[in-house]
């Protein structure tokens, strides 16, 4: 598998495996992210899992050379860290998970156990006024990534871009989003390059990937045109066996 370097979030059932990998094929550093909530699911970017199912098994079928992410929300979360069977099959496809929540709801216990029961999977945790410390009680799992978002996913760009954390001279991953898209892709890929300072990082976007609030591959393409450009003048290498 090749290192993802640029999250594309939101797919939803408009949208087949055999698509995602053509497009994969050509730009490898792309990652899926599928949202996962069990009140939401088959609604709009919420694919259901009667569409999931097949998915996962093209996914398998084909050796994993797509890259694809979980992102939770919701009672998502809860079925994260209360799993039954049936839900770790599902979570057993993806490589890497997000987890969207406030930690605080769920303790450090629970919250390390999770990390330590999937240390093959990096499981990422938002930034932000909930989980301001969170960091500090994780950084010594090798699975652990955090994602800058000041925007609480509002696609709201910032006016400024953090970096990376870091801890007793631990650099923990991260990755970038907020209001990211064809628009400004090139001015803030740069801005979050610079705030990277060197270190290792990913970006990800949702919202302006869609159009008629169906996700739009024309848009990804542009956008992971742009994009491979960057990373050819900066000399970024995304192949194993880096992992954020």
């Amino acid at each position: 598998m090749t290192k993802p370097f640029c999250t594309l979030t939101g797919v939803d059932e408009s949208i087949s495996y055999s698509q995602l990998k053509e497009i994969s094929e050509q730009y490898p550093f792309v990652e899926w992210g599928i949202l996962y909530s069990p009140s939401q699911a088959g609604n709009g970017r919420y694919p259901s899992k009667q569409w999931m199912a097949p998915f996962l098994q093209d996914f398998n079928d084909d050796g994993q050379s797509v890259n694809i992410a979980m992102h939770l929300c919701g009672k998502g979360v809860y079925e994260f860290f209360h799993s039954n069977s049936e839900f770790e099959q599902i979570t057993a496809h993806f490589q890497r998970i997000q987890i969207n929540f406030h930690y605080k709801k769920y303790g450090l216990e629970l919250i390390n156990n999770a990390y330590l029961k999937y240390p093959e999977k990096t499981l990422i945790t938002q930034y932000h006024n909930g989980n301001i410390d969170l960091y500090k009680h994780l950084y010594q799992h090798p699975n652990f990534a955090v994602l800058f978002d000041a925007s609480g996913g509002n696609g709201i760009v910032p006016s400024s871009y953090q970096t990376p954390l870091q801890v007793n001279e631990h650099n923990i991953p991260c990755g970038y989003a907020g209001g990211l898209g064809e628009d400004n892709i090139k001015i803030q890929l740069e801005l979050i390059h610079q705030a990277s300072n060197n270190n290792k990082y990913w970006i990800d976007m949702e919202g302006k990937l869609r159009t008629n609030d169906t996700f739009d591959l024309t848009k990804c393409s542009n956008i992971l045109d742009n994009v491979e450009t960057f990373l050819e003048e900066k000399s970024i290498q995304t192949i194993k066996p880096i992992k954020i």
